[in-house]
């Protein structure tokens, strides 16, 4: 696994930002109420071939130990290589970082001190001013992105001094980014703890314990993953506040950049409107998805089959889901989430020719051929693949801007049951003939 720098520091001095500003992406919720960030939020931090997590916690607070949120800030500075620890600059040294710099020495972890916001401050005048601290010192500004390049090479090289062989970064080792999404209190933080076996992130009976999309790096048995847990989204009329409407923009964020969805249900309360909006939203980015029924612990055979019922007849607009019932409390069906979302990326990414897939198409022309619109039936031609992801297929041919709705959703369906597409959208792209060579022959002219 890589490295992982831990960024610490009291509440409210901008980790959040310098966090952001050092991964190049807003990974973190930035606002100026303390206790915003909770959870550890892990991203990526890389120049060149090297890499390494970079960890964003909450406000350290002395003497609070069992404080949740303290132990997740505990937890990151035990796992981490190097510890980032942000000062405010223009707040100077007081009596509280004195007593988080005792703390942080009794860990005996190196650290580098980075004082924030400092666009406006006379460089001298920072330096004296925290020198007492007897550590080395980096003015930036998170804000402005005033030293945040030279902090990143600087913290990637002191890495690199003792952990350079476990830092190169390919391709092949980008773990399988599987997004959890729900309504409030689906359970999407108890799954998380259950594939990290540990109380990882904060959970409570409270709806909106989760305000970030955090990204957690994890190896789940022989799996390497990376688990993006969201806040839970709420119909747009119940998110009163700006921390709860970008923890909706976070959550929609973290949909486009997963591999793999799974998409939380409250057993116990069923399948909701709001939960078919969300499977709606995944379908619109065409991403793979597992629909995982949770707190199966809480149903009796009878709630049980009443629910699957409920679930095969509100579903029918997508043909066969992956469904698992599951237990995340008593992490009963965890590991065939797990399990099943490696078989999705297995499938989508399967080689395809195209001769296999115009037998495909000739064979649903032949058992269903569009219908006739004036007189003229569309033709379709031939097919191949588009993309992987999303998983697209590209039919060319004429007359196409005839083809009905419910014959493409027939094609669709087709298609993802001769491919065994089980959970996974399929997106159709359609190539006019005559458009196809109008174009090859401009193309052809200016060369």
């Amino acid at each position: 696994m890589l490295p992982i720098i831990a960024i610490v520091g009291s509440p409210n001095v901008g980790k959040s930002s310098v966090f952001n500003a050092l991964v190049n992406q807003r990974l973190s919720i930035v606002d100026t109420m303390p206790g915003t960030t909770r959870d550890r939020n892990y991203g990526l931090l890389q120049s060149d071939a090297l890499a390494c997590w970079l960890v964003d916690t909450g406000g350290l607070v002395i003497n609070s130990s069992s404080d949740p949120m303290m132990m997740q800030v505990h937890s990151a500075l035990q796992e981490a290589q190097l510890v980032l620890w942000i000062v405010d600059g223009p707040s100077g040294c007081t009596a509280r970082e004195q007593a988080i710099l005792q703390y942080l020495r009794r860990l005996g972890k190196p650290m580098v001190l980075v004082m924030n916001r400092c666009e406006r401050l006379d460089a001298l005048q920072v330096q004296c001013e925290f020198s007492s601290l007897g550590l080395t010192g980096y003015m930036v500004s998170a804000k402005q992105s005033i030293g945040i390049a030279e902090l990143r090479k600087q913290c990637l090289r002191y890495v690199a001094a003792d952990y350079a062989e476990h830092m190169q970064i390919a391709d092949d080792r980008y773990p399988l980014k599987l997004t959890i999404i729900g309504r409030p209190n689906a359970g999407k933080s108890t799954l998380i703890n259950a594939l990290v076996a540990a109380d990882r992130v904060v959970t409570s009976e409270r709806p909106g314990t989760t305000t970030d999309a955090l990204f957690i790096p994890v190896q789940y048995r022989s799996y390497e993953l990376m688990l993006i847990d969201t806040a839970g989204i709420r119909r747009n009329k119940q998110a009163y506040s700006y921390l709860e409407k970008s923890s909706v923009e976070q959550a929609v964020r973290a949909l486009r950049l997963a591999d793999v969805v799974v998409m939380m249900i409250d057993g116990v309360a069923g399948l909701c409107e709001q939960d078919l909006k969300l499977i709606d939203k995944i379908l619109q980015y065409h991403k793979p998805f597992i629909i995982a029924v949770n707190k199966i612990d809480c149903l009796d055979k009878l709630l049980l089959k009443a629910q699957k019922q409920q679930l095969n007849s509100r579903l029918r607009f997508f043909k066969d889901p992956s469904v698992i019932y599951i237990s995340a409390k008593e992490q009963r069906g965890v590991g065939k989430i797990v399990k099943t979302a490696m078989a999705l990326m297995k499938t989508i990414r399967q080689p395809l020719s195209t001769s296999q897939l115009n037998q495909i198409l000739q064979q649903a022309l032949a058992d269903h051929p569009p219908p006739m619109v004036q007189g003229k039936r569309p033709k379709l031609r031939y097919v191949h693949l588009g993309h992987h992801q999303p998983f697209t297929v590209v039919i060319h041919g004429t007359g196409l801007d005839n083809i009905s709705a419910a014959y493409q959703k027939y094609l669709v369906n087709y298609f993802r049951q001769q491919l065994k597409l089980q959970g996974v959208p399929m997106r159709l792209k359609w190539l006019e003939a005559r458009r196809a060579r109008s174009a090859a022959t401009q193309h052809a002219k200016r060369r």
